[in-house]
């Protein structure tokens, strides 16, 4: 039995594709907060290339068994988000409906 087969994912819009993100499973989970440990908001007006790296490498581990061809790809990445769409990857990976 697969995560897809026990929880339900949310709709996120990519441009012209919609794909469906679901919360990450544990293995996913322990890569994921390594990652996003390593994110430095304190300054909320500007972002460093490490932080936006992280950002992509996040999204990269909340992508791998949506759109695993995207998920591997990040300059397709950087050229597919914008910072609203990846808040919603983001949450929806952390089981949170960004939509509700």
């Amino acid at each position: 039995m697969s995560n897809k087969d026990l929880v339900t994912g949310v709709k996120v819009n990519l441009g012209t594709e919609e794909i469906e993100v679901r919360p990450l499973t544990i293995r996913q989970l322990r890569r994921f907060v390594k990652v996003v440990g390593n994110l430095n908001f304190d300054n909320q007006t500007e972002l460093s290339d490490d932080d936006i790296d992280n950002m992509i490498e996040a999204v990269s581990i909340a992508l791998e068994k949506a759109a695993p061809e995207l998920s591997s790809d990040k300059e397709s990445i950087e050229d597919s988000l914008d910072i609203r769409t990846f808040n919603a990857i983001l949450n929806a990976a952390m089981g949170v409906d960004p939509n509700e």
